[in-house]
């Protein structure tokens, strides 16, 4: 971001600088999806049948950081079981630090899989603890429980199916046809034919949505999805620093402290006037 707007920048170059930014995301999310779509990666590890699940699943840039664990994943090996009444726990180590070792879990219900490395948890791709014991275990596809939605190619397909009509996804649609309508401006610049095109498609474009809404109001229905009123109020008034809490008397005024004479000591005057 630091590359297109500037703490310098008044409003104005702000959002136009900032326009360009969305438009560059935009280009660099459609060549990612494109890399994921187009084409199949070569197999390069010995765990061909699990790299062959993750390239089906994980998009190409997550691939590639999961074949980093499937090369590390060679130097792990299960060293012990411990059963338990609700999983079993494979104590696992590494072929050149046979003394560092590592507990994974494995729930065989519903085949899940935690290990104390707790990378899992916190990068959302497997631990090659984990993709060891899946090797020692026969298991040649990767389970659901390790793909984390995010990182899998139909991500954006769920997120548009679970949030289709929240006030959030309307409030962009909102927003991206505002930078629809600041693109056609730029695009008729100081030229009358243009501007007039513009503005005659416009107005009939304006007339159309009149005339739904209109016959929606007919019909009794509602064009706010949420069914809901947002009302503004004004904002809390915000005391000033430093301001302590007043007290008021019966009169109305603060409870201000009397000032006396450092001299004798008396009020209604200060010692430059001090009789004394």
């Amino acid at each position: 971001v630091g590359r297109y707007v500037h703490y310098r920048n008044n409003l104005t170059r702000f959002l136009k600088q900032f326009t360009c930014y969305l438009g560059y995301t935009r280009q660099r999310e459609l060549e990612a999806d494109f890399e994921s779509i187009i084409g199949e990666p070569v197999l390069q590890t010995s765990f061909e049948d699990i790299e062959r699940s993750a390239a089906q699943v994980y998009t190409r840039k997550v691939f590639l950081l999961f074949r980093t664990v499937l090369d590390r994943a060679c130097g792990v090996k299960v060293v012990g079981c411990e059963e338990t009444p609700n999983c079993l726990i494979y104590v696992m180590c590494k072929r050149s630090y046979p003394d560092r070792k590592w507990y994974v879990s494995m729930i065989p219900s519903i085949t899940e899989f935690k290990c104390s490395c707790l990378r899992m948890e916190s990068v959302g791709i497997p631990c090659e603890h984990i993709i060891a014991l899946l090797r020692h275990l026969e298991i040649k596809v990767l389970p659901e429980s390790l793909v984390m939605q995010r990182w899998t190619k139909n991500a954006k397909q769920c997120i548009e199916d679970s949030v289709e009509n929240s006030s959030a996804v309307g409030r962009s649609k909102v927003i991206s046809l505002l930078s629809d309508c600041y693109e056609v401006c730029r695009l008729s610049g100081k030229c009358v034919q243009k501007l007039d095109l513009s503005k005659q498609t416009i107005w009939e474009l304006f007339q159309r949505l009149r005339d739904l809404n209109m016959q929606n109001n007919t019909d009794g229905g509602n064009d706010n999805d949420d069914g809901e009123e947002v009302h503004v109020r004004d904002p809390v008034r915000a005391r000033t620093k430093g301001c302590g809490p007043r007290t008021t008397l019966a009169g109305g005024k603060g409870n201000r402290r009397t000032t006396c004479c450092s001299i004798c000591q008396e009020p209604g005057h200060n010692k430059k006037t001090c009789p004394n």
